[in-house]
């Protein structure tokens, strides 16, 4: 029993490591994970500008999670932010039903590491996406 729980002890030690400060993508070095918590009502940053252009209406934003993805990506890359990977994913259910409440959803963006101050600002914190 005391050399199957070294060798459990040994394993865990090889796996990576994650810093909720960082979280580094090990295979891009020189990225990083930002997340974003949405809100309700299409009171996101990039919902706004996509109602604002065009004459957009509320009832015609689209529906669909990988169209949301490309429009929040369409709207930071405009803003000259690289993404390097971006995905919508739903979060823990949230309760309020106010437009300033949480969606249920967060936007998690790879950029490049240079760009984590920028993003911090923007209301982003740095975190893994899950493990969908």
């Amino acid at each position: 029993m005391p050399r199957v729980l070294l060798l459990i002890f040994f394993l865990l030690a090889l796996l990576p490591g994650c810093s909720s400060d960082n979280p580094v993508d090990p295979d891009q070095p020189t990225s990083v994970w930002m997340a974003y918590t949405m809100r309700q009502c299409l009171g996101n940053p990039w919902e706004r500008d996509w109602l604002s252009r065009d004459g957009n209406e509320y009832d015609d934003y689209p529906r669909d999670i990988n169209a949301q993805t490309e429009i929040a990506r369409d709207y930071y890359q405009r803003q000259e932010i690289e993404i390097l990977y971006a995905k919508i994913f739903k979060t823990a259910p949230c309760r309020c039903l106010a437009c300033s409440c949480c969606s249920g959803y967060a936007l998690w963006l790879k950029v490049p590491s240079e760009l984590e101050d920028i993003l911090i600002d923007l209301r982003f914190r740095n975190e893994f996406p899950p493990l969908h």
